[in-house]
Order: structure tokens, then C-alpha cells, then sequence
């Protein structure tokens, strides 16, 4: 069971975690049919399950790899309208900076929302700018990957 809660019936809360894999000045990125950007890899976080294992988990579901964890990067509220789901979101969501092996060559066989297959592409950092993508701040907190922990809060 995923740590996500309806509040109301047009307001719902997640936990979710996102991983950051970067590759030669390259981030990984999903993207699926029914919307019009990139995210990172990751997910919601399951009932009694950590961050930390969540992240572990959603990267290997993504990837077919198991990824170990670098460090923990930012903490990230976000209160946002979705469309697809017609409801008014407030997420908080922990990004780790993952550790890759040489020999990363990822491959996606996941599904978004239970039921849209997902796809993922290497996606240049210095151009992300030109690529819808969330979360906003990614570009400038993958540039700025010191290990302190950052927390941010965006209202969309």
C-alpha cells in the first residue's frame, strides 16, 4: 500500500522519493504517453517502507539495476494542481543522489499509475532547460550536488 492519501475527494497527499542518476553531465529521466514531461526515476513510498528503501526499490523496478545510495540531497514539498487526476496535490518527496556502476546500462520495463508503460532517456543537464521536467529546480540542485540537504518548498 502506497503512502498516499485521498483527503477530500479533490485533495490527496503523497510521500514519494526520487532518484538522481547522473552520468557523464547526464541525468536519467522517465517520461510516459500521457504527459508532456520527464520526471525522475522514483515513486510513491509504501507503507512501512523508508525513503531509503523506496528509492533502492523504485530504481530497480526502473532500471533492472540495484542502485546503493550516495546521499540524500533534497527534501522537497510540492503543492500542485494535476490535471490527469483532477485534484489538488501536496507531496513531499526525498532525492537521493545515486551511486553508478560503469557498467550501468539501464533498461525500463515499469509502469506508470499502474498501467502506462514508462520509457527512459539520458537527458543532457546543461539543456534541461529546453525539456519540460519535474521537479522545476532539478537543473540547478544537480549542479549544486555538495552534500548538504536542502529543503524546498514550491507552491504551483
Amino acid at each position: 500500500m502506497d503512502v498516499s492519501i485521498n483527503l477530500t475527494e479533490s485533495k490527496k497527499f503523497n510521500l514519494r522519493v526520487g532518484a538522481l542518476i547522473i552520468k557523464e553531465g547526464k541525468i536519467l529521466m522517465a517520461t510516459n504517453e500521457s504527459v508532456d514531461y520527464h520526471y525522475t526515476i522514483g515513486g510513491k513510498v509504501k507503507l512501512w517502507e523508508s525513503t531509503e528503501e523506496a528509492v533502492i526499490r523504485e530504481c530497480f523496478e526502473e532500471t533492472g539495476y540495484t542502485l546503493e545510495i550516495d546521499h540524500l540531497g533534497y527534501v522537497y514539498e510540492d503543492f500542485f494542481y494535476e490535471e490527469l487526476a483532477k485534484k489538488d496535490f501536496h507531496e513531499i518527496a526525498f532525492y537521493y543522489f545515486m551511486k553508478v556502476p560503469k557498467e550501468f546500462n539501464p533498461h525500463c520495463t515499469s509502469v506508470a499509475d499502474g498501467e502506462l508503460a514508462e520509457r527512459i532517456e539520458w537527458l543532457e543537464i546543461e539543456k534541461l532547460s529546453d525539456i519540460p521536467h519535474f521537479p522545476n529546480k532539478l537543473k540547478e540542485w544537480v549542479k549544486n550536488s555538495n552534500r548538504e540537504i536542502k529543503h524546498c518548498i514550491e507552491r504551483e
